[in-house]
């Protein structure tokens, strides 16, 4: 996801330091860049095969990568959005 994805996410009138914004980066020199890549979009018969590290609901790959490894309701309100 470049800058202007980021921007295009955004609802107008907000911006990244709104509250309820989360934004992640990540560098191609990290060693799971691909793997991550492949989890960018939860697909809907994702394996659940970890849990979330506040509530140990099952959770996949996409929660474990982009989510913080918490599960939707724990990362949201965790991040207040």
């Amino acid at each position: 996801m470049n800058e202007k994805d980021i921007d295009e996410e955004i609802e107008e009138g907000e911006s990244i330091w709104s509250e309820g914004v989360y934004a992640k980066t990540l560098s191609t020199i990290d060693p799971n860049f691909q793997e991550r890549m492949k989890h960018f979009d939860e697909k809907k018969d994702e394996k659940k095969e970890h849990n979330c590290k506040k509530c140990q609901k099952e959770i996949g790959k996409h929660n474990l990568y982009w989510h913080e490894g918490m599960c939707n309701q724990c990362f949201f309100d965790t991040y207040n959005m």
